[in-house]
């Protein structure tokens, strides 16, 4: 695929498999974004054995966090149903999605999860996010704890 920067010159990238918006809401052209990444583990409820841990990408834009599906089943993750999802590039798809607890940053929190395609990178939504009070800073793509999480 080829994109024009900000200066219009072509640049080459791979479109991400899966990416619900960090592209539109920092402008990511494939080349000049810095991106946010966490180390993050899933598993699903009363089985503190089994678990999925990896490098995940924050993704704002995204409500869900995603693991490829092959990567749940793995572990143990069942299937709660199906739901309908927009992606970045406007396409609408379904996939199907389970209850797990969801850990970063020491903070552990509960979540829907997407099983997403096997070759798709895992992503952290923002639902997880605002549940223990972290969010993204902008400025230096980092994540930050708030001082109290929001209740109004």
């Amino acid at each position: 695929m080829i994109a024009r920067s900000f200066l219009q010159r072509p640049i080459r990238y791979r479109e991400p498999p899966f990416s619900l918006g960090m592209d539109r809401m920092f402008g990511y052209d494939g080349c000049h974004m810095g991106l946010t990444r966490v180390t993050t583990k899933i598993s699903p409820f009363g089985d503190g054995k089994r678990s999925y841990e990896a490098v995940f990408l924050v993704d704002t834009g995204a409500t869900d966090s995603m693991i490829p599906a092959p990567d749940l089943e793995k572990i143990g993750l069942k299937k709660e149903g199906k739901m309908a999802y927009e992606l970045a590039r406007g396409e609408v798809r379904e996939y199907a999605y389970g209850l797990a607890r969801i850990e970063f940053m020491g903070e552990p929190t509960a979540g829907r999860v997407i099983f997403g395609e096997p070759d798709c990178e895992a992503l952290l939504g923002v639902t997880a996010l605002e549940s223990v009070g972290i969010v993204v800073d902008p400025a230096n793509k980092t994540l930050k704890r708030l001082p109290a999480i929001p209740l109004k």
